[in-house]
Parts: C-alpha cells; sequence; structure tokens
C-alpha cells in the first residue's frame, strides 16, 4: 500500500525540481472535489498530481454540516436531477462506506399556520422515499427491505418520545425521515489514500501559484502545459517555484474556484456564502434525531444533531464579503450575530434547554462556493448545482454538494477528455474500494480508513469522552502527511472540535508522539503549540465570535446579513 512519508516527499519534490514531472492531469485543490478528480483520474488510467495549497480537506470540506443527503430542500425548489441523484449516492455509500457515512434519522416539527404544513411535507417526502427505494434496488436490497423505506408521520402527542423539551405550543405533528452524516475531512482523506493506491499522488501544503501555457497565435491563449508550485511545508528546503507540467490543469479549489481564472482574465462567477456551527455537549443539549425547523427570524431551514458523541447546531447562510483566507495562519471565524441567531432559534424551538455561550464547546465557519446567479436574492435561494469552465486547458469546477463529490469529479473528467484521451468512469462502478473486515476490527475505523485499517494497531483505548482511539493518531502521524498540530486535531480526527480548549489537555501525551514520528525538537514543539493555540482561539472558539464582524452587532433580531 501507498502511505504518505516525509522522506518521500522530500525526495520527489527534489527529483521535480531537476527534471519537472509530466502528468495527463494536474488538479488543484485538496479538498472533497479535489479528491475525488485525483481518483476518478487515477481509475481511469490518468497519470496524475494533485497540490493543495494548505493541508488536505482545510478548507469547507472540513467545516460543513457533515451532511450526505438527498437534498430535500432542493426537492422542494424543483431541482429534481439533483435531488435524484443525491440520494442515489447517498444509498451507495451508506452501503459502502459504512461505519464513515451513517444513516441519521431526522425529525420536521409542524406548527399551526407555519411553513411546512405536515401534508405537503407528506407529499414532498413520498418523492424522496421513491427516488430512495429505486436507487435501494440499484444496490441489491431485498423487495421486501425496500417496501420498509420511508418516512413516517407522528402526532404531537408522541413529541416526548422523539425530541424531549420540543416546544409544544402550536405543534400539529412530526414527521420521521431518513438522511446520512459523515465526518467530511475523513472522507476526503479515505477518498485520497484510494487515489493513492492507483498510482497518481497528493501533496498538502503545495501551492499553485501560476498556470503555464504555450505561446499563442493571433491573440489567443496558448494550450495549458502545467503549472508553477511552491512548496509552503514547514519543512521546505526553497520557496522557489518550479513547474509541473500537464496536458490539463482541473482547479477544483471551491470558494477560491475564481483565483485561477481571474488570473486568466475572467470575471468573478462565484458567491461565496458563509455557513457557521456551535458544538455543544450532549449531556447539555441531548437529541437523539435531527430536528429540523424554520427559524423564526427569517423563515431559514436549521437544524441540530447528534455527531460524534456532541450536539451541533448550524447552519447560517449568508454572504462572506471578509475576503479569503490565503495562508494557513488565518481562517474563518463566526461572528457574533450568527451565534446570538442560532442560540435564539435553539431558544425559540427548544424553550426549556436555555443554552448560554458558555456552553458552546467550539464552533466552525466554511464557505460554500455557490455560482452566482447575478440576480439580487436571498441566499439560501442560491442553487446549489455545480458548474464547470473549460479555458483551453484549464478546467475550473465550481458549486455543487458534497453527495455528489463523484458524479462531478467525473463530469469534470469528461471535460479534459480532450487533453487526455482518456474517459473517467461510470457511474455504476463502486463509489469506494470494497474490502473484507478483518475479525475485531470495528466498523468504524474500516470505513473512516478503509483496507488501511488492517495495518492499524487497534489498541481500543478510547480518548476521553470520544469515540477516537490513540492508534488513529498515532496512524495520521506515522502515514497522513501531517505537517502542524490542527492538521492532526482539526481533520485528521475532530478532537479540536470535541474537546475543551480545543483539545490541549492531550498535549502532554502527544507531545512524545509528535518528537517520535515528526522529529520535532523542543523549539519546534513550542512553535507547533503556540500556533495551534492561536488559531484555535481566533477561529475555533466562540469567544473569538465577540471580536469578529462587528459589522454584525444589533442585527441579529433581523437575522444576519454580511
Amino acid at each position: 500500500m501507498k502511505f504518505w512519508s516525509a522522506e518521500a516527499r522530500r525526495n520527489t519534490l527534489a527529483d521535480w525540481r531537476a527534471t519537472p514531472p509530466f502528468v495527463d492531469v494536474l488538479v488543484v485543490g485538496g479538498g472533497i472535489t479535489g479528491a475525488g478528480v485525483l481518483r476518478e483520474a487515477g481509475r481511469a488510467g490518468c497519470s496524475a498530481i494533485l497540490c493543495e495549497q494548505n493541508d488536505f480537506a482545510w478548507g469547507t470540506s472540513s467545516k460543513s454540516s457533515k451532511m450526505v443527503h438527498g437534498g430535500l430542500r432542493y426537492l422542494g425548489s424543483g431541482q429534481l436531477q439533483l435531488a435524484r441523484e443525491s440520494v442515489s449516492e447517498r444509498e451507495r455509500m451508506m452501503v459502502e462506506a459504512a461505519g464513515l457515512v451513517e444513516p441519521l434519522q431526522f425529525l420536521m416539527a409542524h406548527y399551526s399556520g407555519e411553513f411546512p404544513p405536515a401534508w405537503l411535507f407528506d407529499k414532498l417526502l413520498h418523492v424522496y422515499d421513491r427516488f430512495a427505494r429505486s436507487a435501494a434496488l440499484r444496490q441489491g436490497a431485498e423487495r421486501k427491505q425496500v417496501k420498509a423505506m420511508g418516512h413516517r408521520q407522528w402526532p404531537a402527542r408522541d413529541h416526548g418520545m422523539l425530541a424531549t423539551n420540543l416546544k409544544q405550543q402550536g405543534l400539529s405533528a412530526l414527521t420521521q425521515f431518513t438522511d446520512a452524516v459523515t465526518d467530511d475531512a475523513r472522507l476526503v482523506m479515505r477518498v485520497l489514500f484510494e487515489a493513492q493506491q492507483t498510482g497518481v499522488q497528493a501533496f498538502n501544503y503545495l501551492r499553485v501559484q501560476a498556470v503555464a501555457r504555450a505561446d499563442g497565435h493571433n491573440g489567443q491563449k496558448g494550450r495549458i502545459e502545467g503549472a508553477w508550485v511552491v512548496d509552503t511545508s514547514p519543512d521546505s528546503e526553497s520557496d522557489e517555484p518550479f513547474l509541473i507540467r500537464a496536458r490539463t490543469v482541473i482547479s477544483a479549489t471551491g470558494a477560491w474556484a475564481d483565483t485561477l481564472r481571474m488570473h486568466e482574465g475572467h470575471e468573478a462567477a462565484i458567491r461565496p456564502l458563509r455557513g457557521s456551527h456551535l458544538l455543544v455537549p450532549s449531556w447539555r443539549f441531548p437529541v437523539a434525531f435531527s430536528v429540523s425547523y424554520f427559524h423564526p427570524v427569517d423563515k431559514r431551514p436549521v437544524f441540530v444533531f447528534p455527531w460524534e458523541g456532541a450536539t451541533v447546531i448550524g447552519t447560517t447562510d449568508l454572504d462572506h464579503t471578509k475576503g479569503l483566507p490565503t495562508s494557513d495562519t488565518t481562517d474563518i471565524a463566526i461572528s457574533e450575530a450568527e451565534t446570538s441567531y442560532m442560540l435564539s432559534g435553539i431558544d425559540a424551538l427548544f424553550p426549556g434547554i436555555k443554552l448560554k455561550r458558555s456552553d458552546i464547546v467550539s464552533s466552525w465557519s466554511g464557505v460554500r462556493p455557490v455560482i452566482a446567479s447575478g440576480a439580487a436574492i436571498d441566499p439560501s435561494k442560491e442553487k446549489r448545482e455545480h458548474a464547470i469552465w473549460d479555458d483551453n486547458g484549464l478546467i475550473t469546477i465550481a458549486g455543487g454538494k458534497l453527495t455528489t463529490f463523484r458524479l462531478i469529479a467525473q463530469d469534470a473528467l469528461a471535460h479534459a477528455a480532450k487533453y487526455t484521451d482518456v474517459r473517467a468512469g461510470t457511474s455504476r462502478q463502486a463509489i469506494f474500494d470494497t474490502h473484507q473486515q478483518t475479525a475485531g476490527q470495528s466498523c468504524r475505523l474500516a470505513g473512516r480508513y478503509g483496507i488501511a485499517a488492517r495495518l492499524m494497531n487497534h489498541s481500543n483505548e478510547l480518548i476521553a469522552d470520544t469515540a477516537f482511539q490513540w492508534c488513529e493518531l498515532e496512524w495520521a502521524l506515522q502515514h497522513e502527511a501531517v505537517f502542524h498540530l490542527d492538521d492532526l486535531l482539526l481533520r485528521r480526527t475532530r478532537l479540536g472540535s470535541l474537546l475543551p480548549n480545543g483539545g490541549t489537555e492531550l498535549f502532554g501525551r502527544l507531545e512524545p508522539l509528535c518528537r517520535q514520528h515528526l522529529h520535532w525538537d523542543d523549539a519546534r514543539w513550542r512553535n507547533e503549540r503556540l500556533r495551534y493555540e492561536d488559531l484555535y482561539s481566533r477561529y475555533f472558539s466562540i469567544g473569538a465570535s465577540a471580536a469578529t464582524d462587528k459589522v454584525f452587532a444589533g442585527k441579529a433580531s433581523k437575522g444576519v446579513a454580511a
């Protein structure tokens, strides 16, 4: 099996500086879309390299709502094809990546005189269920199982056994249905790992500065010849750019999608929309379902759901106007108004909970790369389909959903076919590589690490009150391209979000592991510790929100706006 290695990275980059490599496809961006493109390229027989300017899943792909859903809201807005594709991919992922993509029960509370009424939601879910049953049959499910699939409506009197502390005044009915949830950053890592087994290569902290083109004629741009990249890792031996030659460059940089295109003279096409989330301990706010509701302030759909032994509250959906971070020492933080907005929604739906800011363990904010419609419409009404532009070999992907990452990747490679002469796979292929689960190997580890889970030293020693094991930290340090503590605690694992103070309580035991596996000396450990504490306090701790985006102050009563 092929894993990440610091020594192999140094040797490879030294070779490339001396002799530029030549590949069919150069992928820019190490989120879920870029990872999907790399894996599909490898499966199709392409030679390919992926470059991510910071860490894998550093952007929105570690700060999403964690949902692998069929897009019920898209069905409601008439985006039938997107909903059908999403449901099909969701059903397959729950089967092929059990332990990583897990079913999650949802509960919608219906109140008299409020949208949506139970009868309308019931009709919408009948279509949703039909999509799911068709997908399950294609997966080989038995008809008896498929027949049992579907939503269920409950009378208001049964709310106590479904969601305690739910507001009872005006409650007319409850609807239960199924979607799925994941650890988005681990999803990216599994796809990247499977990609590397096909012979392609993925590098974090390797920034693409500009594309390289042949000389053009008659005022036309020359054909893509590759891109200039620079090693931004702390172990970099040179900050001089070097060339990676390629037949085509596929930019899958999410909210940063306009960057390369604007360097090429194009207008901005992305409307960056920020979505923020709060995480609280499950003992403080226990929920068995993902409870969905419409916020009383602006009637936007919001939710609260169980995740990794904690409870997550989300999400906002507003224009992000503060600019996008360009280095691994900056990030995006929740605003005070967003915090107030989500807490006020919980107060309205769960009046007995009375959450306070001091109950919040952590927060995260991601920017959705939504294609701008050009119309002055509410952010939540922008459509979520993806778009692809081909600029004589520079192929840019933007928009789309986490759930349909594979279909988006195949679409991008179809656009690249005229440059590579290689055809992408089809939707009939398995989404994930299959493997036999060995005795004693937990479904959770098998789902998150795939075939690599067989090689892990299963200590079964859990970390604090989480489902994470110490063996996962050691595995990541040895095999998953960790350069910083935030790589380890915020993306390879989610301990930085789940534990108080970003998991700094683990430092006493973590320090010798970093020294052993990453060869950090006293100065490096001290610098990394200070770096992590600063990043966490500024961007992932709720205490940071009071000092962030003060322009929002006083606007919570009108919703949130950028």
